[in-house]
């Protein structure tokens, strides 16, 4: 195994840790009726930083997602919180489209917040939460 996948694993596998520790806690910290939940990669850190503002504020937890699947533990906690609302923070890059078609299934609403680059994901997701004009 090179030197570069060997780092790639090794940076793949404390991601998933972290993940696991996060929805661990955020499983002690929500209440089950969560008006929002945020969903974002937990392969990467930059869609999940941003929206972890905003779920705080609107009363949810971030969960952490795979790409191309979602995590049984995320399964489980979306199942117990019952959300009304599911933001997805990132676009199909970070979140796949299968992965949002199969997050309809927890909630009655759904959304991708995303722009081209993870700065602008970041933007759109403070408009979406924080608008300007205090509306």
């Amino acid at each position: 195994m090179s030197k570069r996948r060997r780092t790639a694993s090794i940076v793949l596998a404390f991601g998933l840790l972290v993940s696991t520790l996060l929805i661990a806690a955020g499983v002690r910290a929500a209440d089950p009726s969560t008006p929002v939940v945020f969903v974002a990669s937990g392969e990467t850190y930059a869609d999940a930083l941003p929206s972890s503002v905003a779920a705080a504020l609107s009363g949810g937890p971030v969960l952490l997602t795979r790409q191309d699947r979602l995590p049984a533990s995320t399964i489980f906690e979306l199942e117990r919180l019952e959300p009304d609302r599911i933001v997805v923070a990132g676009g199909p890059v970070a979140v796949s489209d299968e992965v949002f078609a199969q997050l309809q299934l927890y909630a009655p609403v759904v959304e991708r917040i995303s722009g081209a680059t993870r700065y602008e994901t970041a933007a759109e997701l403070s408009k979406a939460f924080f608008p300007i004009d205090g509306s």
